[in-house]
């Protein structure tokens, strides 16, 4: 009887792969070699006029995956704008700190959101100490 040697499948190999891709620390998008680095650095700031108020609609749903969603977007949004999402601060700071006063998913996920917005913004820890008692 022969033996067979055997073979990684190219799924197990596959999942691999991405398992080794998702877990680096930074987005592909954020690599100054990906093709819409540029596009992306440049033109998402200029747009956040735009996307305040939806954001800050999302962030008031009553819908806790809906708010979900929101936290989740909140805080690569201020690590792409920096400093520039610091002035609508004030509209989007509300709603996170209505969910911060609980306990459960989704008040991690808001605290979570705020951390990383501070770190992302350099004058924002000042604002989200004072509108989210939660979160000193």
């Amino acid at each position: 009887m022969a033996r067979y040697r055997a073979v990684p499948s190219t799924a197990r190999a596959a999942r691999s792969s991405l398992a080794a891709r998702a877990t680096t620390s930074r987005p592909a998008w954020k690599s100054k070699s990906h093709p819409t680095h540029w596009l992306i650095s440049t033109q998402v700031p200029a747009l956040l006029p735009r996307l305040a108020g939806p954001l800050r609609a999302a962030l008031a749903d009553p819908d806790a995956d809906v708010c979900g969603f929101a936290l989740t977007v909140l805080a690569p949004l201020a690590e792409l704008c920096g400093a520039a999402l610091e002035q609508f601060l004030d509209r989007l700071l509300p709603p996170v700190a209505r969910r911060c006063g609980g306990r459960g998913k989704l008040a991690a996920a808001a605290l979570d959101a705020l951390r990383r917005v501070e770190e992302s913004c350099p004058g924002a820890g000042a604002k989200i100490r004072r509108k989210v008692p939660a979160y000193r």
